[in-house]
């Protein structure tokens, strides 16, 4: 079945603007081939990121707060501790999250 260029347009936009992760694409591209509309199934399915600086600082903090041990091994160094917590970040938020915008947050709220 060819793909609608329209659609793959929509996808290639909620992709881009940071809506959607290389995941939900994959999945959402799936979908367009079977002819759905990205944004609705999108919507339907639950997919979109969550890029808002206000709820990730707030993930960020939660997470700093429930990993103690987590956040002793970054603050001594180990920059693969730093993807842990985004991994529980991402957890917290059913993989809704943006990593590398949580990543950042998280840097911001450890003083790193």
């Amino acid at each position: 079945v060819p793909l609608d260029a329209a659609k793959l347009a929509a996808l290639c936009d909620l992709s881009g603007d940071g809506r959607l992760s290389s995941t939900a694409a994959h999945e959402v591209l799936s979908a367009v081939r079977e002819g759905a509309d990205p944004i609705d199934y999108v919507r339907a399915h639950g997919l979109e990121q969550v890029s808002d600086d206000g709820a990730l600082r707030e993930t960020a903090k939660q997470v700093i707060a429930q990993n103690e041990k987590i956040v002793r091994d970054v603050l001594g160094g180990k920059e693969a501790a730093l993807q842990a917590l985004v991994g529980q970040g991402m957890r917290l938020t059913r993989g809704k999250t943006n990593p590398q915008r949580l990543a950042e947050l998280l840097r911001e709220e450890l003083n790193l």
